[in-house]
């Protein structure tokens, strides 16, 4: 006998087909998007949430959009520091010390965007948002003190002179 082949597959069934699989495919993406916004460091899914977060900032067209962006992202990192800070075994106060130096690197990337709007455009907005994060940073981060373990003691120190941004008085003399 004769070998049968199966029917063939009408071309309606295929574009069902690949409409279905691309559904849930970005089902898929969105379902592990949503899970990496609560990863904390050393979580499996925390370097998608970092790359999420580089992702948006790098469509943020405007500096001044850029650094509001880099400051959100800062908070996020204080909050990932105090939840981090309930562990208390070495391996938390490694991922502590370094999410505290991702902090002050953000923080100071956002204020040299914010400055250089606010230099460029005369945008009162950009000097009314650091002053606001520096203050919540401020009061976050001494709040965290007493709980930050000893050997995040030198990162806790740099990122409370990152919530000064290098000219306070400067910051001072701004009107919003």
């Amino acid at each position: 006998g004769r070998l049968a082949l199966p029917p063939r597959r009408k071309s309606r069934d295929r574009r069902i087909a690949v409409a279905v699989g691309g559904f849930a495919l970005i089902g898929a993406t969105t379902s592990v998007a949503m899970a990496a916004q609560s990863a904390l460091p050393g979580d499996a899914l925390y370097p998608i949430k970092r790359a999420l977060e580089n992702a948006h900032t790098g469509v943020s067209v405007s500096e001044g959009q850029k650094g509001e962006t880099l400051l959100a992202n800062a908070t996020g990192r204080l909050d990932e520091v105090s939840a981090l800070s309930q562990g208390g075994d070495l391996e938390d106060a490694m991922a502590i010390a370094d999410t505290l130096d991702a902090f002050a690197e953000q923080a100071s990337q956002a204020s040299d965007l914010l400055l250089a709007d606010y230099a460029r455009n005369g945008d009162q907005h950009s000097v009314a948002e650091l002053r606001d994060f520096a203050g919540s940073s401020l009061e976050q981060l001494t709040a965290l003190e007493p709980v930050v373990p000893a050997e995040a003691r030198d990162e806790l120190g740099r990122s409370i002179d990152a919530t000064e941004f290098r000219d306070p008085k400067f910051l001072a003399r701004m009107r919003y």
